[in-house]
């Protein structure tokens, strides 16, 4: 390797530098040809190449990692926005089938509408394939029904479904749990 077909021009020292941090050349055979010119030449040429190859391989990283959390942050707003949207669906076609229910149009559902309504086989499958257990279906009647009138308002029965979809928070077996004692402590004054 000679000294001045390497680094005799601009072009030619561009050139050995590029081939140095690309592998076109080894870079060992470079820094052999500068050190009859001096120490500091090869020792320039390391400094140079590892500049390179670390500036070089922490842009990449720092690229792919960008690149990585922007596209984290888009699939967790995807699926914000997907579950917002079944959100949405579930309470539409709850308030679709319980106002088919409610015969007298009052907007409100007797029990006998709604176990009516629960005769329907395709109802009833329908409700179970949303995560609804419609064997609670009494139960959740009564528990919505707060005034013993047997009636309850459609808006009130699609919230008491929302909340019995799957399985019970702890935040809502603690509320149930403070309710109670709420009602205890009245019930004892």
């Amino acid at each position: 390797i000679d000294l001045s077909v390497h680094f005799g021009s601009l072009a030619g020292t561009c050139m050995a530098l590029t081939q140095a941090i690309t592998s076109g050349r080894d870079w060992g055979d470079l820094t052999r040809v500068l050190e009859p010119v001096g120490w500091h030449y090869p020792a320039f040429l390391l400094g140079y190449v590892c500049f390179m190859l670390i500036g070089v391989l922490n842009i990449a990283t720092g690229v792919f990692v960008d690149f990585a959390m922007q596209t984290s942050q888009l699939d967790r707003d995807l699926r914000i926005q997907d579950q917002l949207a079944q959100q949405d669906k579930f309470t539409r076609e709850l308030h679709r089938i319980f106002e088919a229910a409610d015969a007298d149009a009052s907007g409100s559902l007797s029990w006998e509408e709604f176990e009516h309504h629960l005769d329907d086989v395709r109802i009833a499958a329908y409700l179970s394939s949303l995560g609804l257990d419609v064997g609670e279906a009494r139960g959740l009647f009564r528990l919505l029904d707060l005034e013993g009138k047997n009636d309850v308002k459609i808006e009130d029965f699609v919230w008491g479904c929302m909340r019995m979809r799957g399985v019970a928070k702890s935040i809502d077996l603690c509320t149930v749990l403070y309710e109670s004692r709420k009602q205890g402590k009245l019930l004892r004054d």
